[in-house]
This record gives C-alpha cells, structure tokens and sequence, in this order.
C-alpha cells in the first residue's frame, strides 16, 4: 500500500471522526435532560484526556528529534586561581635569622628595593667582623714577609701595613722583623767572625808552608855539606846528627802546616755554606710566610666577602614593585625559617591568569586555544555573570595534587581584567579562586542520553 492511499484513509478517517464529534455534541445536549444513570451511561467519554496523551507522544517525539539534531558544548571543568603572567614574587631569607623589624603590611604597595622586613643582624655581624679580623692579621703576616724578603735582597725592610689595620698590630709586626733580622744579623757576623778566623789560619799556615818549602833546601845542602865534612874527618858526628834533626823537624813541621791550611781551608768552606744556609733559611722561612699569607689572605677575603653578602641579605627587599599579598610574620623575635617564603608580592602591571588543574581523564580532549568560561567564586556567577578567556598553556607533564592526584597545570588567558559588580567596575587580584569551564568539543544530545544506555549495554554480563 502506498504512501498516498494511507494519507487518503487518514483523511477520511479524520473526516469522519469529525463528523462523529459533532452529532455527539447534539445527543450531549439531549443527555444533559436524562436522568443521571442514563446520563452517565449515554453521555461520550470526554476527549481532553486523549488531547493530553497526543500532545505527550508529539512532545516526546518532537524532543527525540531536536536530541537527534542538536548540539551542545562539553567542557572540562578545572579548579584553579589567578596568578600573574610572570607569578607571585616571593621574598626568603637565605639562611635562618630573628625577625627584628616588619616594615610592610597586607594589601600595601611597595617600590623596588624598599625594605620589607629586617632580621636581626648580629650573627653577620660577629662573623663579618672576625673575618676582617683574619684578613686584617693575613694582611700584616704578608706585609712582614715581603718586609724580611725585601732586606735579603738588600732593598730595605720597612713593614708596609696594609690599609685599615691597627696601628699597635703593626707596630708589633714591625717589631717582629726588627727582631728577626738582628738575629739573622747577629748570626752571620758570627759566622763571619769565624770565617775570617779560618781564613786568617789559612793565611798563616800557608805563610808558613812557604817559608817550610824555602828552608828545606837550604838544610838539605847543609846536610849534605855536613856529611861531606864528616866523611872527610873534618866534621863532628855530634853537629851531623843536629843537622839531621833540623831536617826532620822542617819536613814534620811542612806536613803539618799543610795539615792546617787543609783544616783552615775546610772550615772556611763549612762556614760559607752555613752562611750560605742561614740567608736561604731566612729567605725561605720569609717566602713560606709570604706564600701562607697569601693563602690565608685570599681565603679570609673570600670570607669577608661571604659574611658582608650575608649581612647585607639580612634587610629583605622587595624585587619588583606592587602589592603585598602575604606576610608570613606577625611578631618581632619570630624565627624566620632559611628558603621559606616570608613576604609575597603580586608585580605591578602585569596581566592575570588562570592557573587550573585539569584532570588527567580530560587531559587529552584540552589544547592550547581552547574557550574557556571562568566563574569566580568571590562573584557568583548567577549574579555577576562569567569571564572568557583562551588556554594559552597546558603542560606536558603531570603533578600530584594532594587531593585530586595526579593533574596537569594549564593556563588560561583572560579576556578582561574587570568585572561588572553591581554597577562598578571591580579589578580582579591574584589569589582568587576561580572554576574554569573548557569548552572541548561539541556533542549531541542524543549521545549523552544514549552513553548510559550503551555502557550498560556494554558491560553487562561481564562481571564475575
């Protein structure tokens, strides 16, 4: 049967239908004179409530179709606050100290560098003052050491103090090389007095040598003249063997003054090497000093430096300009704990966004220029509306949040920095709570109905 013969019998059906309700309203009237029983039993079931079950099955009908056909947003919503595009400034002390001064309040603004709070500073203080101490003493050790190498060279051997020391620790470094270099002094002129004492001995000895080597020919002649004579009956035996003597005595006398110019030329010797060794330990001893007073000097410097940076880090300031929002210390004497923020600054100028957490099952359907709708929660959004905006960052990698586990920090721009409050104009500040509703993707509304239906499907009959 076609298409057509159906609407005809519809028609007709219609038609009649009319016509029948019609005649039914003429026998209404005639029913309403009956009596009751025949009234209830004569008079046609009222049509209103078939109205009704046709405008349900139309309207059912009708909003299948509209499911079918439209299309709403999905979003994934993230809870998040605002921040500043560059994020909060926060102040910490570098090492542990004692609040002494709090110079800021909550909600004041302030300029780059202006104080925010001072610790107390006599830690730094003692520690920067022994370390000038060392380098002051360092200091002098090495001005007496180039003082000592500077006489060994015989350019002088004034003690040059270096700036800032004490008059009195210098006068006694002065002192201390006065001191050393009469002693060094007074031991070469000992030595140099035994010295020329050798040298004298030698002198003598070899005078001697001399007059030995001289004499020796002459009493060889005479000995052998004396012999002549002897031999010859001229001589006496007695002035031969005075002859022989005298000879013998010049030989041992020349051996032992050789002996002695030997001796002499010795100690002359010894003398100079230890002369020698005397000005090298002075001169080493001064350049051992001068190389550990350098070192030392250089290391006190570098702790002088590190104690004058500490004391400086004990006045906190700000970084930047703006506003304070935290000030983690209320009482003066209060411990402020090293790397742990004290002060919290939201920059000037700088424009804000929305950090937000998304989690990690709608991680993957959100990408930077994303729509976004923001909801603060200082403004119900039921009475001061909602904020645009455009993800602009989503991070590749995740962080454990304590209560929602495992999530991904995205950033979203906003399209204002204003909202409408009854009338006037409120700036937004960082540190609001806001929820971020990410638009991600369209969708039927068919589907959302249907989803339930189809995972039931799907899972049932799966489970053990």
């Amino acid at each position: 049967m076609s298409l057509l013969a159906h609407l005809r019998v519809l028609v007709h059906a219609w038609k009649e239908e009319t016509r029948r309700r019609k005649s039914g309203a003429r026998k209404r009237i005639e029913t309403q004179f009956l009596p009751a029983a025949l009234e209830i039993a004569e008079t046609p079931p009222s049509p209103i409530g078939r109205a009704i079950a046709w405008t349900i099955i139309a309207g059912a009908v009708g909003t299948l179709l509209w499911s079918c056909w439209a299309k709403v947003d999905t979003v994934a919503v993230a809870e998040g606050r605002l921040v500043p595009t560059g994020r909060l400034r926060s102040v910490e002390p570098s090492d542990p100290g004692t609040v002494r001064a709090i110079a800021v309040r909550e909600g004041e603004h302030v300029r780059p560098g202006q104080l925010l709070i001072a610790l107390d500073p006599t830690v730094a203080d003692a520690d920067a003052e022994s370390a000038t101490t060392e380098l002051s003493t360092a200091g002098l050790t090495l001005a007496r050491a180039n003082a000592l190498l500077a006489y060994s060279r015989g350019t002088g051997g004034a003690v040059i103090a270096p700036p800032g020391a004490e008059p009195s620790a210098a006068e006694a470094e002065r002192q201390v090389v006065a001191a050393r270099i009469q002693a060094y002094e007074a031991k070469r002129a000992s030595l140099g007095e035994r010295r020329a004492g050798a040298e004298a001995s030698a002198r003598a000895a070899q005078a001697e040598i001399v007059k030995l080597e001289r004499t020796l020919p002459i009493l060889q002649r005479q000995l052998d003249d004396q012999k002549m004579l002897e031999a010859k009956g001229y001589g006496a035996r007695q002035k031969l063997l005075q002859q022989e003597q005298a000879m013998v005595t010049a030989e041992q006398d020349l051996v032992a003054q050789r002996g002695r110019l030997d001796e002499a030329r010795a100690q002359v010797a010894s003398l100079a090497r230890d002369g020698a060794e005397l000005t090298q330990s002075f001169v080493g001893q001064a350049a051992q000093e001068r190389a550990e007073a350098e070192g030392l000097a250089a290391t006190r410097a570098d702790a002088l430096k590190k104690a004058q940076q500490k004391r400086g880090l004990q006045t906190l300031s700000a970084p930047v300009g703006g506003i304070v929002q935290a000030v983690s210390v209320t009482t003066l004497g209060e411990v402020a704990e090293a790397g742990k923020p004290i002060v919290t600054i939201v920059p000037d100028g700088e424009a804000l966004v929305v950090e937000a957490l998304v989690l990690g099952r709608d991680i993957g359907f959100v990408h930077v220029g994303d729509r976004a709708v923001v909801k603060l929660e200082a403004y119900p959004f039921t009475r001061y509306g909602t904020l645009s905006g455009e993800v602009v960052q989503v991070s590749p990698d995740a962080i454990v949040d304590e209560k929602r586990g495992l999530v991904f920090p995205v950033r979203v721009k906003l399209s204002q920095a204003r909202l409408n409050v009854d009338g006037k104009q409120a700036l937004l500040s960082a540190g609001m709570s806001a929820s971020v509703e990410i638009v991600t993707g369209k969708r039927r509304v068919i589907d959302f109905l249907w989803s339930p239906v189809a995972k039931t499907v799907s899972e049932a009959g799966r489970e053990r």
